[in-house]
């Protein structure tokens, strides 16, 4: 009996419990990009932001550009909406066959790629980073490590599909908390490898990629023991001419080009910060590691608890529950990325300040990092509502349609990328990535509509505007609160840390308040729902 309750198909659930599902996926995830940011600390302070760390920067975008198409991205797409109807079909038995055939499939797909990827990485570098051509000695670093950190999305893809099949039993913690294994081996090559390396930079950075091939094996182990739990097993299988393998074809070209339009304007971005000088390809990932952030625990964590949700509800006919949770989880993407938004443009400089200004890190990189997170931030809505109006398509079989969507961000980010690099520099790259993803995110919306009907769109502009004004309301707030921390607060960093905390702190429940006041119905709903009355 508690083996049938073990592997039985997982219930459909409402909204408080998808709710939760994000709520236990965001702990996780804050967790691990604590340890994240805790790395990001420790390398600007050991490595600061010069051509050693522009190399590992664009050594390990190879890598994980590779990871998000053939990965994590690919996964999420349409592994979990095929894995979700066979589950519902073919049960638990048919479910894993198929998933051990595309796994054997991918491993084979991925070696290759690898193998090909190390052969040619000189080509690649120089594809991916054309500055870099005229700095022999920064060109040949970046080469070097790629090649040795190109192994690193053998483990990544791995983990993806393990994370797909646990989501899709509603699984969520441990493979959540799989990132933060990644980190603490990151941390620990910072601080115990880096000084075994060697006593100059270029040689130091080597320690680096054995911590992230490391913790790409630890991501794979931890989820092994719920893995077994649910029955699955990593066993190869080569039966490719399985059904399902074939709907995964039919769903993986339009997500790959998708996907990788979305990875290709990341290397529009790079290519084009290693023309407008040394340490801008740097301050942009400082930069983006903290648009992170918020952007992972909110987005990661709504994506990942809706997906199989509306995936199911899509394989039912389960059409106006589909809509209303897609709605929802919108609305609750704005109630958390406005306010988010508006404190990371006005406490951006001293954020830095406190997080990275610190040994070789200098007040002048702080300063140049702070306004490019800034023209991040801008489009922080649109980043987290990608994450979930994106795989709606694929739980509908809809993959054209974020084709489409990847066009129409791969053209405005190009032409935005040119004009604002020469503009404004840095911060102009940055802000070009906003825009069109806020462009992309308006023209998917528009077609998710035009596919289902109307999903309460004036609903969620409402909200939008409500969580808005009461944003604008909070940044006048923080405003003031930043001239006081200049002014009263020591320049010391821990001092600094604390007033900001304390700051961060009140400004949730001044939020919260502003937004009621406002007429937000949403964010009583959501206190009912943390407090499980839903």
């Amino acid at each position: 009996m508690a083996a049938e309750q073990v592997f039985k198909k997982p219930e459909e659930s409402g909204r408080g419990r998808f709710f939760r599902a994000a709520g236990v996926i965001g702990v996780a995830t804050v967790a691990s990009r604590i340890l994240g940011l805790a790395r990001e600390i420790a390398f600007a302070g050991i490595f600061g932001a010069n051509w050693v760390t522009d190399a590992f920067r664009i050594a390990y975008v190879i890598p994980y550009l590779l990871r998000r198409l053939l990965g994590e991205g690919a996964m999420s797409a349409f592994f979990v909406p095929v894995f979700t109807e066979q589950l519902e079909q073919e049960g638990r038995d048919g479910a894993f066959r198929f998933t051990q055939t595309l796994y054997t499939l991918f491993l084979t797909c991925v070696l290759i790629v690898v193998t090909l990827g190390i052969l040619a990485m000189p080509a690649v570098v120089a594809v991916i980073a054309p500055g870099f051509v005229r700095q022999p000695a920064t060109f040949d670093l970046t080469a070097n490590l790629a090649r040795i950190m190109l192994p690193y999305m053998l483990f990544m893809m791995t983990s993806a599909l393990a994370m797909g099949v646990l989501n899709s039993f509603y699984r969520f913690a441990v493979p959540a908390s799989a990132p933060i294994v990644m980190n603490v081996f990151a941390l620990a090559s910072l601080f115990i490898l880096v000084p075994l390396f060697g006593k100059t930079p270029q040689e130091q950075i080597y320690a680096l990629t054995v911590g992230v091939l490391a913790g790409g094996v630890a991501q794979v182990l931890i989820q092994v023991p719920s893995l077994r739990k649910v029955g699955f097993r990593f066993r190869p299988r080569f039966n490719f001419r399985h059904p399902a393998i074939k709907k995964v074809g039919i769903l993986m070209v339009p997500a790959l080009f998708s996907i990788g339009v979305i990875r290709i304007n990341l290397l529009i971005s790079t290519a084009t910060a290693s023309f407008v000088g040394v340490g801008v390809v740097s301050f942009i990932m400082y930069a983006e590691r903290l648009l992170q952030f918020p952007m992972g625990v909110f987005g990661f964590s709504l994506a990942n608890a809706l997906l199989p949700r509306i995936s199911r509800h899509a394989a039912r006919g389960e059409i106006d529950t589909f809509k209303d949770l897609v709605s929802f989880a919108l609305r609750a993407s704005l109630f958390i990325s406005l306010p988010a938004t508006a404190g990371l443009i006005v406490l951006g400089e001293p954020l830095v300040r406190v997080i990275y200004e610190r040994g070789a890190f200098t007040a002048a990189d702080a300063a140049a990092t702070s306004v490019i997170l800034g023209a991040f931030a801008v489009g922080l809505f649109a980043f987290v509502g990608m994450q979930i109006v994106m795989p709606a398509f694929y739980a509908l079989k809809l993959p054209k349609e974020p084709i489409r969507g990847g066009v129409v961000a791969l053209v405005s980010n190009l032409v935005l990328t040119v004009i604002l690099a020469l503009l404004l520099k840095g911060p102009g790259i940055a802000l070009a990535i906003s825009i069109s993803t806020t462009c992309t995110l308006g023209y998917l919306l528009h077609r998710l509509r035009r596919a289902v009907g109307p999903i309460g769109f004036r609903r969620i502009a409402v909200a939008g505007l409500r969580f808005g004004g009461a944003s604008v309301l909070l940044a006048a707030l923080l405003v003031a609160a930043r001239v006081a921390l200049e002014r009263f607060v020591p320049a010391a960093t821990l001092p600094q840390a604390g007033a900001l905390l304390l700051v961060v702190a009140a400004s949730l429940p001044t939020y919260v308040l502003f937004a009621r006041l406002l007429g937000a119905a949403e964010v009583g709903e959501v206190i009912n729902i943390v407090l499980r009355r839903k």
